[in-house]
């Protein structure tokens, strides 16, 4: 998962950081219903590494 937060200036300064609060609130949501840890006696999914962009290059 890659989110980035971009910072303007102007007047649609404060319409793009709502979208963005409000849009990166939702991603943790969802990231956090999919990996956090299950009720008593579950086994929790991990999920697997992320390769770094020099791993995943094949040229």
């Amino acid at each position: 998962m890659f989110v980035e937060y971009v910072v303007v200036d102007g007047e649609d300064a404060q319409a793009l950081t709502q979208r963005q609060d409000a849009a990166i609130r939702e991603v943790l949501k969802w990231f956090y219903a999919c990996h956090s840890a299950p009720a008593e006696g579950g086994q929790t999914e991990t999920a697997s590494p992320t390769p770094s962009r020099a791993e995943r290059d094949t040229t």
